[in-house]
């Protein structure tokens, strides 16, 4: 079996990279001895801290890649900054001759790769860095083979451990309620706007429809303040942030 190293954020229930991490660990994934994991979450919340841990986490991956003698490395990635350090990672690993593969999972990618000339000339350049890129849906798979056609992609969605949500309380009675259940930080680029307009029209035609809406963020109170009708007459839930026992009760309780 190939040795394979997973460059990703420490195990969180916090954002979809690290609930990726604890899901790994949940599964025992790393429990097995070809499979490693090197963090690559930043403790320090300031800049000077996080460049010391920059330059020392790339010194650590020397040793790794010494040491561990990988077969391929298997980097998260986001947008910004944040995407020019995971590609160095693995031009590091192509001069060791080490395979690398980026799983990038940042929603504003195009906002990113569009800021000005010189991102876009130097995005062209580091993308190239990695032998694949591995992304998790179809439209960006689609975006990414047409945006860099000499790049290799493959469309990999990204795991779930499905068993815990099993709905085995399906409901049929004609008259309970039909919920609605959304889960995802609350973030303009994510669709809030979007989301809210559709509500809102189905609340006004439909009396039996429940609308959930998971997970924090900045437009959090946004949202509490353009459904507060819904939300009094029983229509609409914010729940906010919620622990994984309430995630995983809401999914199951839900229809869609």
């Amino acid at each position: 079996m190939a040795k394979i190293t997973y460059l990703i954020p420490k195990p969180s229930s916090e954002g979809g990279m690290t609930a990726i991490t604890k899901m790994f660990y949940e599964i025992g994934y790393f429990d097995n001895q070809q499979i490693f994991h090197f963090s690559t979450s930043y403790v320090s919340s300031n800049r000077a801290g996080r460049l010391v841990e920059f330059v020392g986490r790339f010194f650590f991956f020397f040793l790794h890649l010494v040491q561990v003698k990988p077969d391929a490395i298997f980097v998260m990635s986001n947008s910004y900054l944040g995407f020019y350090e995971k590609c160095f990672y693995c031009i590091i690993a192509r001069l060791f001759g080490v395979r690398s593969m980026l799983n990038h999972v940042g929603g504003e990618f195009d906002k990113f790769y569009r800021k000005n000339w010189l991102t876009k000339f130097l995005v062209r350049i580091f993308v190239r860095f990695p032998n694949a890129l591995l992304i998790g849906s179809t439209y960006w798979c689609n975006y990414f083979r047409s945006s860099f056609p000499k790049v290799t992609v493959y469309s990999v969605p990204n795991p779930i451990i499905a068993d815990q949500y099993k709905n085995t309380n399906t409901r049929t009675e004609t008259s309970s309620r039909f919920v609605i259940t959304s889960l995802f930080r609350l973030v303009k680029e994510k669709g809030v706007y979007e989301m809210l307009t559709v509500i809102k029209s189905m609340c006004s035609q439909f009396e039996n429809v429940e609308f959930v809406i998971i997970g924090g963020g900045p437009m959090l109170n946004d949202v509490y303040q353009a459904l507060e009708t819904d939300i009094k007459r029983g229509n609409v839930r914010v729940l906010g942030f919620v622990d994984d026992t309430t995630k995983i009760k809401e999914i199951c309780a839900c229809d869609v």
